[in-house]
């Protein structure tokens, strides 16, 4: 049997990759939230808008010198204000997540604790 009669893969979570523009997306939740984004940029409530944007996870124990313990990839990153054009902006960290796992979860909170920066949720009808 030939790789191209093998059938489809499926995703543990039931995701389907799906290709727009030329740009791979994990789910098309994701590729919905991009365009949902991306429409927000143009209307001025986000600014700076970035997406697969990635942040070393350094050892957090005072130990004398850090280290690399891990790299989280965030979905999007951006800046929002209430009102369009206006300050304050506040820089988001976005991931589109339909299940969190155990290993995100720690990338989560270590993330958090490292950066400061509590990670936004979003998933389909947020």
């Amino acid at each position: 049997m030939s790789a191209a009669e093998w059938p489809a893969a499926h995703s543990k979570y039931r995701n389907t990759p799906v290709v727009i523009l030329d740009v791979r997306f994990a789910s098309q939740g994701e590729a919905s939230r991009w365009h949902e984004l991306q429409l927000l940029e143009r209307s001025f409530y986000v600014k700076e808008l970035q997406r697969q944007v990635p942040y070393r996870l350094l050892t957090l124990a005072n130990t004398g010198k850090p280290g690399l313990v891990g790299l989280y990839v965030a979905d999007f990153t951006y800046f929002e204000a209430v009102h369009p054009r206006v300050g304050p902006w506040t820089f988001i960290v976005e991931d589109f997540k339909g299940h969190q796992t155990e290993l995100f979860r720690w990338k989560r909170r270590h993330f958090e604790l490292q950066y400061g920066i509590p990670i936004r949720i979003t998933r389909r009808g947020h």
